[in-house]
């Protein structure tokens, strides 16, 4: 093995797109459940029903936040994976 070897991108090293994707999904769906809250509202709905739209729009929410934090969460755990990645490129090259 070569400090060469270290250097080479992994092939399997791709962002995904399906964070981002559940992410704004949450959102639209936490907003829509919003929008319809209100006209439900406004139009004198049985306080029941609004309250059961309110437990899906939190529910909506909290998984936003809890989507948020596990990529940001794996975002700083990557950096420093890199660090030590660098580390470990320095060392190995240090090696006879």
């Amino acid at each position: 093995m070569t400090p060469e070897d270290f250097s080479t991108p992994n092939p399997t090293d791709v962002r995904s797109r399906a964070t981002p994707a559940a992410l704004i999904l949450f959102a639209v769906i936490a907003s829509l459940v919003g929008l319809d809250m209100t006209a439900d509202y406004r139009s004198g709905t049985d306080a029941r029903h609004l309250l059961t739209e309110g437990v899906v729009m939190a529910l909506a929410v909290a998984g936003v936040a809890a989507l948020w934090r596990q990529v940001r969460s794996a975002r700083v755990h990557a950096e420093r994976l890199s660090v030590d990645l660098e580390a470990a490129r320095r060392e190995a090259r240090r090696l006879p």
